[in-house]
């Protein structure tokens, strides 16, 4: 069973007063040292940790406050209400899963240089040409945005040992990103986000009972 339909399970067990509010709070305590100790990159339960750790902090206010919190996340996940959740995260050096490892150095070297040799050119085009899949972790929704973003703002001639700047869409870049060492500066915060070096910003949104994540470098 998946993580949102066990909250939901608890909830219910809680509002029927099946269970106490110690029991819902030590339930939620240990789902919460079970996600840091190997799951919480995967997107269901980055869904679900707003609600979680919201459900270990129970504890400590009265009981119609708690009422209060656990009906909310009731609606939330029901979809009678819409959610907003965020926090920061730093990838865990256990948890990085470096598919970029040279891209980084590449792209440092290109902002400095203004060059990059064939074999550079080659690897960035290789990178470029990955498929997209459905990320199920946070590390492959960094990953796509690498990709979509040296997608989006360059063309490699690997032959002629040159790259272009050249942005094919404006939508989902700010104004700003338009001069290229911005734009270049945006894909290497993401690469230092993507191999655990600096920290970033999760968004979760519930509408209509559904959760989206997004990030912010």
């Amino acid at each position: 069973m998946e993580i949102k339909s066990l909250i939901k399970t608890k909830i219910s067990q809680y509002l029927s007063k099946e269970i106490s509010k110690e029991d819902v709070y030590s339930w939620a305590l240990d789902v919460m040292y079970k996600m840091l100790e190997g799951g919480i990159l995967e997107i269901g339960n980055i869904e679900a940790w707003g609600i979680i750790t919201g459900i270990t902090e129970i504890n400590d206010i009265d009981d119609v406050y708690c009422d209060e919190v656990i009906h909310r996340f009731d609606r939330i996940l029901s979809g009678n209400e819409n959610g907003l959740f965020n926090f920061i995260i730093k990838i865990p050096e256990k948890f990085v899963i470096n598919n970029l490892s040279q891209t980084k150095n590449i792209l440092i070297r290109y902002s400095t240089e203004k060059q990059l040799s064939r074999s550079d050119i080659l690897a960035l085009e290789s990178i470029t040409s990955k498929n997209f899949n459905i990320p199920s972790t946070l590390n492959e929704i960094l990953e796509n945005q690498i990709i979509e973003l040296l997608n989006l703002g360059y063309t490699f001639y690997p032959n002629e040992e040159r790259i272009c700047f050249d942005l094919k869409h404006t939508v989902f870049v700010d104004e700003y990103t338009f001069v290229e060492l911005d734009y270049l500066k945006k894909i290497i915060r993401l690469l230092e986000c993507y191999d655990g070096t600096k920290e970033f910003s999760v968004h979760i949104t519930f509408n209509n009972g559904v959760g989206n994540v997004s990030l912010q470098t």
